[in-house]
């Protein structure tokens, strides 16, 4: 391993929130701009959107779920092995899921209407 990816194990060791954050508002950020320039074919980036998308990246992505899977799985679920993994992969799946599409507001309240979008609210 080179002196540098060293480096950036350590610091990332030392950080996990910091590096788990700036992932997710990184990923985030680029799948929108792929979105935007790939699949929607436009000639120009909609900064706004992509800046609603980097914000939900930051907040939902990289802090609460950071939160939520490191945090509170680890106190609600303690231990390691299979039946621990299913359990936290059946609350997720059932329980964080739902509660993460119910609960959220849908984007076309933040975000100008898409000519991709088949529905409208």
């Amino acid at each position: 391993m080179t002196v540098a990816l060293k480096w950036i194990n350590a610091n990332m060791m030392k950080h996990p929130w910091g590096w788990g954050v700036g992932t997710a508002v990184i990923k985030t950020s680029v799948a929108d701009l792929i979105a935007q320039m790939a699949i929607e074919k436009r000639e120009t980036v909609d900064v706004r959107r992509n800046v609603v998308f980097s914000l939900f990246g930051f907040f939902y992505l990289g802090g609460f779920q950071y939160h939520l899977y490191n945090n509170l799985f680890t106190r609600w679920f303690p231990g390691i092995g299979t039946r621990v993994v299913l359990t936290k992969l059946a609350v997720d799946q059932c329980v964080q899921y739902v509660l993460a599409i119910c609960c959220s507001p849908p984007a076309p309240f933040f975000v100008p209407p898409s000519p991709l979008i088949v529905f409208s609210f």
